[in-house]
């Protein structure tokens, strides 16, 4: 399986002090089978107006990683990625770029009791965008109308 991450974000967050103020902040989770294959589910997740430092990036955001690989065994939420619509999410995407760089991705769900559960941590991944320090999304996973369900081979 292969995941690609595809946001962006208008919004004032100092990192690591819990302020913001969000306009908009979304993310396209993609999803595929093989490298290179045509059948892609996307999930989504946003916040639109929010204050406090669950969602957003330094002034602006616009991020596209690579495609990369990731292990069902390790992360088997990937097989039926379907069934987490409507959890909350907490996604990121870190990294300074202007144009191509690096980034980091964490994406974590999280319960009704507030406890986080990674769903998967992958770094150094080559991506496209501009952004000053990251992204950050926190809202509830939507599978986008249309959206093919992937399952993984047996």
């Amino acid at each position: 399986m292969q995941i690609q991450i595809i946001g962006a974000s208008v919004a004032i967050a100092i990192p690591k002090t819990g302020f913001g103020i969000n306009g908009i902040a979304f993310a396209y989770i993609n999803l595929r089978n093989t490298p290179g294959g045509k059948r892609i589910q996307t999930l989504a997740v946003d916040d639109h107006l929010s204050l406090g430092g669950k969602s957003g990036t330094l002034v602006w955001s616009n991020v596209r990683t690579g495609w990369t690989n990731i292990d069902p065994i390790k992360y088997p939420w990937v097989c039926s990625a379907q069934k987490l619509t409507g959890k909350t999410v907490d996604l990121e995407v870190v990294g300074t770029m202007f144009g191509a760089g690096k980034a980091d991705i964490k994406m974590s769900v999280i319960d009704k009791d507030g406890e986080s559960t990674s769903l998967v941590a992958k770094m150094d991944i080559e991506s496209e965008g501009f952004q000053l320090t990251g992204l950050k999304v926190r809202g509830s996973l939507k599978l986008l109308p249309g959206a093919k369900t992937l399952i993984c081979a047996e």
